[in-house]
């Protein structure tokens, strides 16, 4: 890391790790985020034309921060947002997901989308923990799972608190820089 860069700035975040010449960083930062067990961590990402471009006057135009496909279809939407619209957040991955179709194609080709934001504000200051996974799940049976195929992981830097001999993981590393 360069003295004085500070990674949480948009453009500085797009740079390091939305560049197809940094895909090695991104991939480290994604397989630190979603922690797979041995043996399945994901091997490549391929970075994607971040735009959700308008069908028409009326759509919504967006631009995500880094847009990446893996070996396996898979899709993510890496953020880094200084404050927290969860609204924002929902829109982008409801859109990445959608967008997998064109008119024609059968829903068995829809791959899971995943969206990794990192940000620079509490969302749930009540929550100790400064990474969350949020899954279509039953509020009621919290064990079953609608879907697999939509996943929002936060991380909230300002409650990440760890000395450097407290860092076990990866995602500790990350979130230590």
């Amino acid at each position: 890391m360069v003295p004085d860069i500070d990674p949480k700035i948009d453009y500085v975040f797009k740079w390091m790790f939305g560049k197809e010449t940094h895909t090695t960083l991104l991939l480290s930062l994604v397989n630190a985020v979603l922690q797979p067990p041995p043996g399945q961590q994901i091997i490549s990402l391929t970075i994607l034309n971040p735009f959700n471009d308008k069908e028409s006057l009326d759509d919504k135009l967006s631009i995500l921060d880094i847009l990446a496909r893996d070996e396996h279809g898979r899709q993510y939407n890496i953020e880094m947002q200084m404050r927290t619209l969860l609204p924002r957040l929902v829109y982008y991955l409801a859109r990445v997901h959608a967008d997998q179709l064109g008119t024609s194609d059968d829903y068995s080709l829809l791959r899971k989308t995943i969206t990794i934001c990192f940000l620079n504000t509490i969302v749930f200051p009540l929550v100790p923990d400064f990474h969350m996974n949020f899954e279509l799940r039953s509020d009621r049976h919290p064990e079953l799972t609608f879907a697999d195929h939509l996943s929002i992981h936060l991380v909230e830097l300002p409650k990440f608190r760890k000395s450097e001999t407290e860092l076990v993981d990866p995602l500790d590393l990350w979130c230590y820089i």
